[in-house]
């Protein structure tokens, strides 16, 4: 007489981000999935917080089971400023999001994979020199620069708590004095000279006035 032997084994599936299949295992009754079995559920833009039954997901399988993989959406802010010397909110503005900025600003809670626009605008007597996005110099000289917010760009924070962004990305414009430029240096082309007007000093170019701070008369 011949005996035939079943060896009973069930299917674990394991489901990720919307269901996505993430893979599946055929595990002996009665055994514990080993660390090979089990998929890494990692996503672009998604903290991984684990599976749904962390306690059945490291016990023994006795019947056709799926495990479903935990997401958490990742989020960066957006430091912006301009280069990091005195005044230098004087020579221009950063604009982001419908907002210009001349000083020190963090837009908040940004979701991973969006791209934030910036535009350089250099002041009066000013030019735009260059970006620096992380302490590293940019290899453009355009005034309009794509930042990219994801888990690449950003610098990591390590432990976020409930409200804290996942990370931060850190843009500043750097500008310098345009001499062709600067309506307050009469000597910046021949169409521009300086004269006394009611004990003021007036600024005069192309025919029309400006005192020295560049403001139009």
């Amino acid at each position: 007489m011949k005996t035939i032997l079943f060896i009973l084994a069930w299917t674990v599936t394991f489901l990720g981000l919307d269901y996505k299949l993430l893979g599946t295992a055929e595990v002996v009754d009665g055994s514990v999935l080993t660390q090979e079995q089990i998929p890494d559920p990692k996503e672009d833009c998604y903290k991984t917080l684990g599976w749904d039954d962390p306690t059945g997901i490291a016990t023994a399988i006795t019947q056709d089971t799926t495990f479903y993989a935990l997401y958490r959406p990742l989020r960066y802010s957006l430091s912006i400023d301009t280069e990091h010397e005195p005044e230098y909110y004087l020579y221009g503005d950063i604009e982001a999001q419908g907002m210009s900025f001349n000083e020190s600003y963090v837009i908040e809670h940004i979701p991973c994979g969006e791209t934030v626009t910036v535009y350089a605008k250099p002041h009066n007597g000013y030019k735009f020199v260059k970006w620096v996005l992380n302490d590293e110099e940019q290899a453009t000289t355009l005034s309009t620069l794509e930042v990219p917010m994801n888990e690449t760009t950003a610098q990591s924070n390590p432990d976020p708590q409930a409200d804290d962004d996942d990370g931060n990305v850190a843009i500043y414009a750097v500008f310098e004095v345009d001499p062709a430029t600067d309506i307050t240096n009469a000597n910046a082309d021949i169409n521009a000279y300086k004269r006394i007007e009611n004990n003021h000093v007036v600024i005069i170019r192309n025919n029309e006035k400006y005192d020295v701070t560049g403001k139009k008369l």
